[in-house]
């Protein structure tokens, strides 16, 4: 599924997420049943579990379950109705970084073909 999130580990979480069952002699069936409230704390238990380590750590949650919900649904072939469409804080701070190299480049080019009248790289105005 994509999710970097072990089989063991998810039955761990999946028992994490779920509230304290009185008794389990009248419905037997009830441990291996969600309600709803459970069931959206195991998707963001999973979803905190998938970015643990990575650099999206300390991102919010919701947006970590922006992220996910695409890949939650596509193996029942399904998209989500409605997602926030916000990146990352990471993401965005290396786009920025990248930009000001591509612009630093550009800039030099410049200065350059100012110098030399050297060509500029059509690759640096991308």
């Amino acid at each position: 599924m994509g999710l970097s999130v072990s089989e063991m580990q998810v039955g761990a979480i999946y028992s994490e997420s779920m509230m304290t069952i009185v008794d389990t002699i009248r419905d037997q069936t009830r441990p291996n049943q969600m309600k709803f409230v459970e069931f959206l704390v195991f998707l963001c238990r999973i979803a905190h579990e998938h970015y643990l380590g990575t650099g999206y750590e300390p991102e919010l949650l919701y947006l970590k379950l922006d992220h996910l919900m695409p890949l939650f649904l596509q193996p029942l072939n399904l998209s989500p109705i409605f997602l926030f469409g916000e990146k990352f804080a990471k993401d965005e701070k290396d786009e920025r970084k990248r930009a000001k190299a591509r612009q630093k480049k550009l800039n030099e080019a410049q200065k350059k073909h100012k110098e030399t009248g050297e060509a500029i790289d059509p690759n640096l105005l991308k």
